[in-house]
């Protein structure tokens, strides 16, 4: 750490004669990017030029210039999706420094780690969707991905991964398509290894000649196996879009979402006969038969945003969402890390059913206005309220037979009887909250973010023990105060420092019948540097330490139970940086690297000092794409990429580490012409053989994807 504090410190010493930084909010860009082989692409999530994005919404609710903005943000546009062929969530954010995500593809159940916690909220368009069940990898629809990392509990409520009450590690947002006021339509069709295909549609329609009435559709089917033996996955989406607008100051933009996933439920494989042990087990056993009860599950939403403006000061947004899930996991699964006796390890069943529901809105107003001709302030006021009603039911067995891991052979599946768990779950679940929020320029070099958010987390539930007809009831209401602030700092007109702070909550919901439990508490400090070079080289550099409080640890005079005395502790150092020389046309450069030190700092057992789970210490990625200038190769491009990681800890006990590693990948694209194209991408050219840590149950391990190959056609009118 002091390292990393050395570094930003005579990087910030050196930047005397450095100039321009772009400036975007959202019409207002720098000249030195009109000069590059692309004009900038203005969209409704904000303007990017290739793999730099120069605003976001997600930091402060409001279109901001990332450099103004005193906390680390990230933002993964469109291109880099496109140049990488991204397919799947994780492949997307391994482009961001200290980012880990399991591929939800496998499972219901994986997420998405940030800054070493495993509790990151995922927002679609601004909004939490607590659970998406059926498919959050989908990005046929998604324009923008922008990462916040540290607490963001000033302005959101929690979301997928993150919890009820506000996300510890960071908010990934999944910035969504909007309709736009030319027509077009767009195709993709991919095929690759593992019978794997993919059609994708982005249809864009005006529906009035005067562009006040605009229309978008998008949709994609999927349908592959894997390389895990007798695995299959089949998905599709739907999202229509609806916008009307006077052009002016007011909109109304309606939105559907449909999503549907039927797939096998990888478990995961063992520490024993993968990274440990005197025996290995085939890498791509899948736990399970093709032949199983497939996982099932439905998403349906439907969302309205409102947008108007009474004058050059007055602002407001209303947004609201209504999201109902259902989904179904039926999966066989080793128990524990080691085998019962020799290499027959026990296997076990379990089944989880979830109706779930979820209305969440989010009115703000924002004014903007001028203290004095050299103080400009934009003010947020806003609240949000999230009602989830979620019923489930859950069914394991204990260990009903053996199988040799070595020579598998697994029963076909059936209905669990409940023998280890057996319960019928209602939760009702309620967030509401209002903020303040105050962001100030002075003298166009100090940005300024204060902020306060007043929140109220409630739940009711009742859990029934099938087996014993026992019926717990569970009530808990509390309330928290938040805050943030924070300040950056332009040394000139092409570097930035900043420093914040910030805190959060987490309200843990008792899913298994727990008495209510005490608020988890979190707070950030960060500072860093933010760059943007005349010479095309943006980022940025932070350090930070960011801590996790009232963890459940074991009750030294109950084994059996769990109080709120345990802490957690993650420090790191993070760049993240995109080079696009104005003197190399059609060269794009993508570089991160993270250092995550994440361990226990209070604990009631000997956990104190151990590793957090599922966390590499070093992390990192390099990526380059060139568009061919010469002109007998014009409309080729080639890239290649290399994602590296150390080892992982399965669990908290730090008895299993999976090897560091690294893999390769590569891309060749030809743009036939203006409406065509097509493009080969190449995973793991190396076929590196790994383990990744795969959090299931028990601290499992997934094996790394070997070598394989996509190819895609695309069409554009």
């Amino acid at each position: 750490m002091k390292h990393a504090y050395f570094t930003m410190a005579v990087v910030c010493a050196t930047l005397a004669t450095g100039h321009s930084f772009a400036n975007d909010t959202d019409n207002q860009i720098n000249d030195k990017i009109i000069v590059t082989a692309k004009a900038p692409v203005k969209t409704a999530a904000g303007t990017t030029d290739r793999y730099q994005a120069f605003s976001a919404d997600t930091g402060t609710k409001t279109r901001t210039d990332i450099k103004s903005i005193p906390q680390s943000i990230q933002v993964i546009p469109s291109k880099i999706l496109e140049d990488q062929n991204i397919m799947s969530s994780s492949d997307a954010l391994e482009n961001v420094s200290n980012v880990q995500s399991h591929d939800r593809a496998d499972s219901f159940n994986s997420g998405i780690a940030l800054r070493g916690y495993n509790f990151s909220a995922i927002q679609f368009d601004g909004l939490p969707m607590f659970d998406n069940g059926s498919d959050s990898d989908s990005l046929v629809n998604v324009e923008r991905i922008e990462v916040l990392k540290g607490p963001s509990s000033l302005l959101y409520s929690g979301g997928a991964g993150g919890g009820f009450g506000a996300p510890i590690g960071g908010t990934i947002n999944y910035v969504y398509k909007k309709p736009e006021d030319k027509a077009f339509f767009k195709s993709d069709f991919t095929v690759g290894s593992y019978a794997f295909y993919h059609p994708t549609f982005d249809i864009n329609q005006p529906l009035s000649s005067d562009g006040t009435v605009l229309f978008r559709l998008t949709g994609e089917y999927e349908n592959s196996n894997s390389f895990m033996n007798d695995f299959e996955r089949e998905r599709r989406a739907l999202y229509p879009t609806l916008t009307l607008t006077n052009k002016e100051d007011t909109s109304l933009t309606l939105q559907a979402q449909y999503n549907e996933r039927n797939q096998s439920e990888f478990t995961g494989l063992p520490a024993t006969g993968t990274i440990a042990g005197d025996f290995r087990v085939n890498q791509n056993t899948f736990v399970g038969n093709k032949d199983d009860d497939a996982n099932n599950g439905k998403t349906r939403s439907f969302s309205t945003t409102f947008d108007h403006k009474f004058n050059k000061t007055w602002a407001t947004q209303l947004k609201a969402r209504y999201t109902s899930t259902d989904f179904e996991q039926n999966a066989l699964f080793a128990f524990g890390q080691a085998p019962a006796f020799g290499t027959d390890f026990a296997l076990a069943s379990g089944r989880l059913a979830r109706d779930f529901n979820e209305y969440t809105s989010n009115p703000n107003v924002t004014a903007d206005f001028n203290i004095t001709n050299d103080i400009k302030n934009t003010m947020l006021i806003g609240a949000d309220y999230t009602s989830i009603n979620d019923n489930q039911v859950s069914k394991f067995d204990f260990p009903f037979t053996t199988f040799d891991f070595t020579n598998p052979t697994f029963p076909a599946f059936s209905e669990p009887l409940g023998t280890w768990q057996n319960e019928l779950r209602e939760f009702d679940l309620q967030t509401m909250a209002a903020y303040v929020q105050n962001q100030a320029t002075f003298y166009d070099d100090f940005h300024a973010l204060a902020g306060v958010r007043f929140s109220k987390a409630k739940q009711d539930a009742t859990v029934l023990n099938v087996n014993t007809n026992g019926v717990t009831p569970i009530h808990s209401d509390d309330n928290n105060v938040t805050y943030r602030t924070g300040l950056a700092y332009d040394i000139n007109d092409s570097a930035s420092v900043f420093a914040g702070y910030g805190t959060g909550f987490r309200m843990l919901p008792s899913f298994f019948g727990e008495p209510p439990r005490e608020l988890e508490k979190s707070k950030q400090i960060e500072t860093g540097l933010k760059l943007d070079f005349d010479n095309g080289l943006s980022g940025t550099m932070s350090v930070f330490e960011l801590t996790r409080q009232n963890v459940l640890a074991t009750d030294p005079n109950n084994a059996l139970k769990q109080i709120q005395v345990g802490e957690q502790r993650s420090r790191g150092f993070e760049a993240d940086f995109v080079w696009q020389p104005y003197f190399v046309e059609g060269l794009s450069v993508l570089t991160s690297y993270g250092f995550t030190d994440a361990e226990v700092t209070k604990d009631t057992s000997n956990s104190v000092g151990k590793k957090l789970a599922s966390i590499p210490e070093h992390s990192g990625k390099f990526w380059v794409n060139y568009d061919l200038q010469n002109q007998s190769l014009r409309g080729f491009s080639v890239g290649a990429g290399v994602y590296a990681a150390t080892g992982q800890y399965l669990n908290l006990d730090n008895v299993y580490q999976t090897a560091g590693y690294y893999r390769a990948d590569a891309k060749v694209a030809y743009n036939i012409n203006d409406n065509y194209n097509i493009a080969l991408n190449v995973r793991n050219i190396t076929d590196q053989k790994y383990y990744e840590a795969y959090e299931y149950l028990f601290g499992e391990v997934k094996t790394g994807e070997p070598l394989s190959a996509f190819l895609t056609v695309s069409s554009a009118f």
